[in-house]
């Protein structure tokens, strides 16, 4: 834990905060290519993207193992940063003053929130760049053998609104705020794939997925109006710039 004036050093028995780090660049990291165990041979010959870009069942595969490998790479978490942690008992933390131990949980659930918005974010851009790819391959059994339809596939992308729903409502939004807009931007990526709803709008799977737009618009209300407050007195280098008179 870094202070202004001293460094305090991690307790043996508190879970490392370079270990949310290192968990945000894996998932990053199995949006693009496989995640191998060290000394593991790799799973399937992998192509580079301007092999795949020319053959879409090639591409077709290698985002359906990246969406595969999404979907399962956190269940190893530790306790503290799992989806549906629970607060965390810091009494356990006798090195610790009440203070510190706050400050603690506050970063533990800020990078909760981070590892679990970005895990679900990247899901669903991996699962939109493959229903792009079968929209440009529709007649072609050899992208999709499946052919499945955009109702069969909502399943998944319901399941993704609900799982961030979930994380949004279960962590306090001053322990959102600390993302930044980057959250924002993510929250709202994940919620915009339910205007694409391929039901009627009578049908309970669309009166579904108007209930959790209402949802994600007040969260991102509160969010995107903090976010606001927070830069509303920060100067950029263009307005620095031409107070100096050296822009316009």
């Amino acid at each position: 834990m870094i202070h202004e004036d001293f460094v305090h050093p991690q307790p043996e028995q508190c879970l490392s905060l370079t270990t949310g780090f290192n968990v945000a660049s894996r998932i990053f990291w199995a949006s693009l290519l496989p995640l191998h165990s060290p000394g593991s041979p790799g799973r399937n010959e992998q192509y580079c993207n301007c092999v795949r870009s020319k053959k879409p069942d090639l591409q077709f595969k290698h985002l359906q193992e990246r969406l595969h490998d999404l979907n399962y790479m956190l269940d190893g978490l530790p306790p503290e940063l799992r989806q549906w942690a629970a607060k965390r008992d810091e009494e356990e933390l006798d090195d610790l003053d009440d203070q510190q131990r706050r400050i603690l949980h506050s970063q533990y659930e800020s990078m909760r929130a981070n590892i679990h918005v970005s895990h679900l974010w990247l899901q669903s851009i991996v699962a939109d760049q493959i229903d792009a790819l079968r929209d440009r391959e529709p007649s072609s059994s050899q992208v999709d053998p499946v052919d499945s339809t955009a109702r069969d596939r909502w399943p998944e992308r319901e399941d993704t609104c609900c799982q961030l729903l979930h994380i949004l409502h279960g962590i306090p939004e001053i322990y959102l705020e600390p993302n930044g807009h980057h959250l924002t931007y993510k929250v709202r990526d994940v919620a915009v794939t339910l205007l694409a709803c391929p039901f009627d709008s009578q049908h309970d799977v669309a009166r579904r997925a108007l209930g959790y737009l209402r949802e994600f618009t007040d969260i991102l209300s509160r969010l995107d109006g903090s976010e606001t407050i927070n830069t509303l007195s920060l100067q950029s280098w263009v307005d620095t710039g031409r107070k100096n008179g050296k822009i316009g």
